[in-house]
């Protein structure tokens, strides 16, 4: 799990190294907003 910081009106970037996958299969991402406060998740 990674969490952003706390800043509003803020563009924040989650960067992630790169990662080999050792098997073939699907990659799930999930994003969620657990505040009162609204975000917008743009990918």
């Amino acid at each position: 799990m990674k969490q952003v910081q706390a800043a509003s009106d803020e563009v924040q970037k989650m960067v992630v190294d790169k990662h080999v996958m050792q098997k073939t299969g699907f990659l799930y991402i999930f994003t969620n907003n657990e505040t009162a406060q609204d975000v917008d998740f743009v990918t």
